[in-house]
């Protein structure tokens, strides 16, 4: 598979080749591309079927494991990067796997030159997990990660989307609108009203 991007809004579009993960099935697409977003300094990064993909501007692809199973529980909805250079991953993994949730990441990623170390450990590990009314602390140094889904302060796991703003992000879900604002949490569904 191929991906045309083009290196800036100027340029023409080139193909940039992609991994292929041997991933055939009736049910499955060999690679499939959800979402994509691009880095403050270039990079594009590409939430798959596989997990996520850190296209480097030399050309070099990486992928950044978001659980420590197999690629099946790395379905990405969703990513977007927020002013800090913050990536914003929305996870869905699969729903019929005991202990596979849907949930939202926020991760420093290291810079370009130090990549490789995104790739080493997976996110769900080395990401705290955010729980009840404990306040959300975004992360703020490379390679950190925080992880919220139920149980959390969003109240709901299922993030669809994520609109990354100066002090934190609107987050569609599926049951209304959260807004995550600083450290707090706050709910716009359908009984408040949007």
């Amino acid at each position: 598979p191929k991906l045309f991007v083009a290196a800036d809004r100027s340029a023409p579009f080139r193909d940039v080749p992609l991994p292929v993960l041997d991933r055939q099935g009736p049910e499955r697409p060999r690679f499939s591309i959800e979402t994509l977003a691009e880095g403050r300094d270039g990079d594009l990064w590409i939430g798959s079927v596989a997990g996520v993909l850190r296209r480097l501007k030399d050309g070099r692809t990486l992928r950044v494991a978001v659980r420590p199973t197999a690629p099946d529980d790395d379905r990405i909805k969703h990513v977007a990067v927020d002013d800090q250079g913050r990536l914003w991953i929305t996870h869905w993994g699969l729903a019929h796997r005991p202990g596979i949730h849907f949930g939202l990441y926020v991760f420093m990623p290291h810079p370009a030159d130090q990549a490789e170390l995104d790739v080493r450990t997976p996110l769900h590990p080395r990401a705290s997990s955010v729980r009840g009314s404990e306040p959300v602390s975004l992360p703020n140094r490379p390679g950190a990660a925080v992880y919220l889904t139920a149980g959390s302060p969003i109240g709901d796991a299922r993030v669809f989307g994520v609109v990354p703003t100066d002090d934190g992000a609107w987050l569609m879900t599926i049951n209304g609108l959260r807004r995550l604002r600083g450290t707090r949490v706050e709910h716009f569904d359908a009984p408040h009203g949007i």
